[in-house]
């Protein structure tokens, strides 16, 4: 479609966003694909959508990719420029749907003082995905 003429950036750039991050989830980051593919002119595409769920799933492979292969150099403020507009979890919401989670969470809370853990959440970089952790600092 790409190659054919058939696939325009405005509209179709949602499938995109899921196509890249199918592909992290499998560990695959084909190097010269994403250097053509993903630049400014698709963040600025996929922002103008407004649709959460793409926005969310393009950061989402950003995050992967930075974690994953940060051979390929992707803009830090790519992630920044689609995670802008996005709303944060919320804990209790998060917690409620996560029983292994409260658990989790329940025994940080009971050992934080012990151990200095501080500023304890749960969420994720990327909202309105189902993955949701905790987080904390070590206060030393």
């Amino acid at each position: 479609a790409w190659k054919a003429g058939s696939f325009h950036l405005d509209s179709d750039c949602h499938l995109l966003s899921d196509f890249f991050l199918s592909l992290a989830c499998w560990n695959i980051y084909p190097e010269d694909l994403i250097a053509r593919i993903v630049t400014q002119e698709l963040v600025d595409a996929v922002i103008k959508q407004r649709q959460t769920i793409r926005q969310s799933r393009l950061a989402l492979f950003l995050v992967a990719a930075q974690i994953e292969a940060p051979h390929l150099k992707l803009p830090v403020s790519f992630f920044s420029q689609i995670s802008a507009g996005l709303s944060s979890y919320k804990m209790d919401k998060e917690l409620g749907k996560r029983t292994r989670l409260v658990k989790f969470a329940g025994l940080i809370e009971r050992r934080r003082e012990h151990f200095g853990w501080i500023d304890i959440e749960c969420g994720s970089p990327i909202p309105h995905l189902n993955i949701a952790g905790l987080t904390f600092k070590y206060k030393k």
